[in-house]
């Protein structure tokens, strides 16, 4: 019997919880009932999560807010963004989406993530108010983010947007500024097919007499985020030259160059994605031109970053062999993603395990996907917008171009079993006698199920895959359908 989330009878109710298996699966009656409101969707809008917030006292007023939007980069630049604030001396909290294995990773104060009973105990006190201002999912969590950042006494905080920025929950405060990581295409269902109208959705987030930080943006872009900024009177400021690199890799941490406004450094970062490398370089220039307006210190940008981890970001969490989880799940990001791996290790050391929502388009990167691994593994995480592996693999081998070498593709409908064949076949020997390599992307569902597959209880700490290190058999959950297929 399979375990994928049984749809109701009314489409738009959802799924059902119940039905849902680790880290999916809400544990606490409270936790169940706030992940209920999903079924409703999204809802873009503002007017829920502003009554919501006036009835929990408009806690966005007692301190000074930054909002971080972008298809791709914005979870890690506001991670780094939050650390600054901290080594600044700033009691700084950090809001983020969507969580891995806990809800709490959402809200953070000081680097440490919201305890699971402190958060059903914020459940519990703003259930009539949410249920009142009958607000979403999302708009719950950021205005109970909100309530608890100002009972902890927070002086900034660092708000991650859900998607888009115009109708985002986190556009109900009034930003001191505004960064822009990236524009790219994705969640066109909701904020439009091109990509002026995405920038255009996530540009509304501009206050008057406000600075917007632009980050690298596509060609044309650029131009149109001046005309839009200058019709909201937002001050612009260009931080495309904000970039970095990764210079070399021990093992452990990554030594980075980053090119700033002001000048070069060298910084140390634990984690060696060259994304991270860029967001914590636009994210270092970001915090020194709003410190300066602000009159905040600038504290030691170097050591603050060398302890920031962005979980899940082109991270090393097995060695026996090498596992790598990445959240990418767009093209833009599989791309960058994909391009960076390939260029690490020869194709014969490469296994990929690959898993897609139903809404991703990702046909543009297929043939990427095709080329990059001598071997993928396609499977599904237990959710129920996956896209089937089957579906995948035919898309898949239609994309391989005549001219390559197609790649071994199995299909592996359980994740559990999915990750076993993977770790076989990367422990066997290639000709270089080097180890293999496993990447795991697509989804944050994926990495998020394979988190605990792997026997990963929670992100706190130096990442670590105990289960797959140790050469023992991974978690499999109950009623999960075991099949290794070659199309």
């Amino acid at each position: 019997m399979s375990s994928r989330p049984r749809r109701t009878g009314d489409s738009s109710r959802g799924f059902e919880l119940l039905q849902l298996l680790p880290p999916f699966a809400p544990t606490h009656p409270a936790a169940r009932w706030l992940f209920g409101l999903a079924r409703g969707g999204m809802r873009p809008g503002l007017v829920r999560v502003k009554a919501l917030l006036r009835r929990l006292g408009d806690p966005q007023r007692n301190m000074a807010c930054v909002v971080v939007a972008g298809t791709n980069g914005k979870g890690s630049a506001a991670t780094y963004l939050a650390a600054l604030g901290s080594a600044a001396g700033l009691r700084t909290a950090l809001y983020t989406s969507p969580h891995l294995l806990h809800p709490g990773e959402r809200i953070v104060v000081d680097g440490r993530p919201l305890a699971e009973s402190a958060l059903v105990a914020l459940i519990e006190r703003c259930r009539p108010h949410i249920e009142a201002a009958q607000a979403t999912f999302f708009e719950a969590m950021t205005a109970m983010a909100l309530l608890h950042f100002r009972e902890q006494d927070v002086q900034l905080a660092v708000l991650e947007t859900g998607l888009g920025g115009r109708l985002d929950a986190t556009n109900a405060v009034d930003a001191r500024g505004v960064l822009l990581t990236s524009v790219g295409d994705d969640h066109h269902q909701i904020l439009g097919d091109s990509l002026a109208q995405i920038a255009r959705e996530k540009l509304g987030l501009a206050r008057r007499g406000r600075p917007f930080y632009l980050g690298l943006l596509p060609a044309g872009i650029d131009a149109l985020a001046a005309e839009v900024l200058a019709a909201a009177g937002a001050q612009a400021v260009d931080l495309s030259l904000g970039r970095g690199t990764v210079e070399a890799w021990d093992g452990r941490s990554a030594r980075v160059r980053l090119w700033l406004p002001a000048g070069e450094a060298v910084v140390t970062l634990p984690q060696r994605g060259a994304m991270q490398a860029q967001m914590a370089a636009l994210a270092w220039a970001c915090w020194e031109d709003l410190a300066r307006r602000e009159g905040w210190p600038l504290g030691d940008a170097g050591r603050a970053l060398r302890g920031v981890r962005a979980p899940c970001r082109y991270e090393g969490f097995g060695a026996a062999p090498e596992l790598l989880l990445d959240t990418a799940h767009n093209t833009p990001a599989l791309q960058q993603v994909l391009a960076q791996w390939s260029a690490e290790r020869p194709r014969a050391e490469r296994v990929l395990v690959f898993g897609v929502m139903r809404d991703k388009r990702i046909d543009a990167v297929l043939g990427e996907i095709a080329a990059c691994a001598a071997c993928v593994v396609l499977t599904a995480p237990c959710w129920e917008r996956s896209l089937p592996p089957r579906d995948l693999a035919a898309r898949l081998r239609a994309a391989t171009p005549a001219s390559g070498t197609p790649p071994l593709v199995l299909v592996v409908e359980s994740v559990t079993a999915a990750m076993e064949e993977a770790r076989r076949r990367a422990m066997a020997p290639t000709a270089g006698g080097r180890g293999q390599s496993v990447l795991v992307t697509g989804s944050n569902f994926l990495v998020a199920e394979v988190l605990d597959r792997i026997g990963v209880d929670d992100l706190v700490g130096p990442p670590h895959a105990p289960l797959w290190d140790a050469g023992s058999p991974l978690r499999e959950r109950p009623q999960r359908e075991q099949e290794v297929a070659t199309p």
